[in-house]
């Protein structure tokens, strides 16, 4: 069972990354209805589960829309529709669920095999009532540092394909995703005949609540994957063990920040993962910078830190610093 998608070299160019919290909402939503174990998001459900029960108690919309994901087969595009750049606002998303036709949506429940889903008129209108609870309730009072997560993956991926092209940029996208050098991507778990872009790209959608998906709305058409480090934003805090030779050389925050720029990153994402204040994470970098264990580079709109040679060697030197938790 699989789905490829025939991509031309126009479709590379008109290919780009966006933003998406509509998305990001119908990712938590599948993790919630039909499993956790994908992706590292079954911290993150386990934590809001009973939060989740209450909601479908208390909000009968919930409940109709949260059956109709249960019994789908794929995820109906007037769910999550394409977006076109990285400032896309929730409310605007939203807007254009309610606005969908009923036909339409009904069309597309019935080729994921859920024809009697949301029977009634006002399907759109009663997804986005749905959805905005979700969003309210769940995934807004995480999502500037899940946004944080999300940016970074686009930072890297950006990066690769700079550097080496779209077989770097998409090799590690997803576990159900196959990239070949011949010109297709393939889904291992969709099904159906090839799809031709013709030209129109794809819209790269990065989500931090796991699930996998491709939105058949053209003339858009919309790749949603699990954005890289998304596991970790869920999962257990670092702990900090006293005694690391590397705390005691340059303390812990800093000690802490070195350790986590195994990777380019940003000040930004670096406070939202540690949970310091942005302003002291760069004043900190200044320090690291000045000694030689970081350097500074700017890559489009953000600047990005990484480790240095000796950063590397002080940070394998002394690994013992910190360990998660069970």
């Amino acid at each position: 069972m699989a789905v490829r998608i025939i991509v031309s070299p126009g479709d590379f160019a008109a290919s780009r990354f966006v933003m998406s919290p509509v998305a990001n909402t119908v990712g938590a939503l599948l993790a919630l209805e039909r499993g956790t174990s994908a992706y590292g998001v079954a911290p993150w459900a386990g934590r809001v589960r009973e939060r989740y029960l209450g909601l479908l108690r208390a909000d009968p919309s919930l409940r109709e829309v949260a059956r109709a994901v249960r019994g789908c087969r794929g995820v109906p595009d007037f769910l999550a529709p394409p977006q076109s750049g990285m400032d896309t606002a929730i409310d605007d998303e939203l807007a254009a669920v309610r606005a969908t036709p009923d036909e339409l949506a009904r069309e597309q429940l019935d080729r994921y095999g859920a024809a009697e889903a949301l029977p009634g008129p006002e399907v759109g209108a009663r997804v986005a009532r749905a959805l905005r609870v979700i969003w309210d309730e769940l995934i807004g009072p995480d999502w500037p540092a899940a946004r944080v997560v999300l940016e970074a993956d686009v930072i890297h991926r950006a990066g690769q394909l700079a550097a080496y092209g779209w077989s770097h940029a998409l090799q590690d996208i997803g576990p159900d995703l196959r990239w070949d050098d011949q010109g297709w991507i393939e889904l291992r778990d969709m099904e159906g005949p090839p799809i031709r872009l013709a030209g129109t790209g794809l819209c790269l959608t990065p989500i931090a609540y796991g699930a996998q998906w491709l939105s058949l709305d053209p003339p858009s058409y919309a790749l949603v994957y699990p954005a890289r480090g998304s596991g970790r934003l869920w999962s257990a805090a670092p702990e900090r063990r006293d005694g690391g030779a590397l705390d005691r050389l340059l303390g812990r925050t800093r000690a802490a920040l070195l350790r986590e720029l195994s990777a380019p990153a940003g000040p930004s994402h670096l406070a939202a993962t540690l949970g310091l204040s942005v302003g002291g994470v760069g004043d900190h970098l200044a320090v690291l910078r000045d000694a030689g264990l970081v350097r500074r580079a700017r890559a489009g709109r953000w600047v990005l830190y990484r480790r240095t040679p000796l950063g590397d060697a002080l940070t394998e030197a002394d690994p013992s610093g910190m360990s998660r938790r069970a």
